[in-house]
């Protein structure tokens, strides 16, 4: 990994830590959701877990490409 920009890498690890957070916090409230209308929404469950996998593809995206740079 090169060390040619460190503020930018540092501000790119925030930047990927606060998406981090933001995501957790939405898989949290759907999670709440589907707990709470269970009965009413049982494909909801499914749908949570394509946002998750959708999700972590997306944050191996990013931390791959931060070791690949």
């Amino acid at each position: 990994m090169s060390q040619e920009n460190p503020k930018s890498l540092s501000t790119q690890i925030a930047v990927m830590h606060n998406d981090i957070k933001w995501i957790r916090d939405e898989v949290t409230e759907i999670k709440n959701f589907t707990q709470d209308h269970e009965k009413e929404h049982k494909g909801m469950f499914l749908k949570l877990m394509s946002i998750v996998v959708i999700l972590t593809s997306a944050i191996a995206g990013m931390i791959a490409y931060f070791i690949k740079s």
